[in-house]
């Protein structure tokens, strides 16, 4: 059995639409564009999660109401040393 480390980041925001968040984890999706977004930090951390840490991210949101990001990533890195046992990660 595997044991997992789960995090979960919810706001009060404005929250998403069921479209936006079909493509909130794809390279370039963006509802910022002439704001200065580019559209690369989902899409990297959702590989940083998925790839390379072994783990899952969800998210779930309400137009109106907010957004909910859930992470969870196994205790066991995918190199078989504990996260907690490490001093730095860089």
């Amino acid at each position: 059995m595997e044991n997992w480390y789960q995090i979960s980041v919810q706001d009060n925001g404005k929250g998403m639409q069921e479209l936006e968040q079909l493509k909130i984890f794809d390279p370039f999706y963006t509802t910022k564009r002439n704001q200065g977004g580019i559209g690369l930090g989902l899409p990297i951390v959702f590989n940083l999660v998925t790839q390379k840490l072994g783990g899952s991210i969800r998210c779930t949101s309400v137009a109106e109401q907010g957004t909910c990001f859930q992470i969870k990533i196994p205790v066991e890195g995918k190199i078989g040393r504990s996260y907690l046992s490490w001093q730095r990660w860089c």
